[in-house]
């Protein structure tokens, strides 16, 4: 009876463990997705597709004002209006706390002006959050419903390209 019990704690024990790997403990794996979750991020804005980009945010996503609807509005506008987008991506911090995660990345985004042929570069270096949900990891936002002094400017809205200077030939 006591092995049996024993026994009956241990693979408790394991199915905790096994049910924690590869989301929200801090690990290899956590990073290695969230580096996945940035790579699908990057490969729905080359290709235009709002889908795409749209999947690695969560439905609760709110940053400074924006939701998940202005971010896909934002990116609809974006891939309206320019053409031939590069998205380069340098993750510099990457840090897991429970369910949450702490991205520190520099973005640069290259692309066309559909009107004018002239191509823009913008470098922007971001604080991320994700949030650990439906079993993958989502850009969540920093939960704050405005900014301080004004809202800043949406992300992917093709503003901040438009504001960049023209990139060197």
């Amino acid at each position: 009876m006591k092995s049996k019990l024993l026994l009956l704690a241990a693979m408790g024990v394991m199915a905790v463990l096994v049910a924690g790997c590869g989301g929200g403990g801090g690990g290899d794996t956590d990073v290695s997705r969230i580096k996945g979750r940035y790579r699908e991020l990057q490969k729905g804005i080359e290709n235009k597709d709002i889908q795409r980009a749209m999947s690695v945010y969560s439905y609760s996503y709110l940053d400074y004002g924006y939701t998940y609807d202005d971010v896909k509005n934002g990116f609809a506008n974006l891939f309206i209006d320019w053409n031939n987008i590069q998205e380069d991506q340098v993750f510099h911090d990457i840090r897991v706390a429970g369910n949450m995660a702490y991205v520190n990345w520099t973005e640069t985004l290259t692309a066309t002006d559909a009107n004018t042929g002239q191509v823009s570069q913008s470098v922007q270096t971001y604080d991320d959050v994700l949030h650990w949900e439906n079993g993958d990891w989502y850009l969540y936002g920093n939960q704050q419903s405005a900014a301080p002094a004004a809202k800043r400017a949406l992300r992917y809205s093709g503003q901040r390209l438009r504001e960049a200077p023209a990139k060197p030939r």
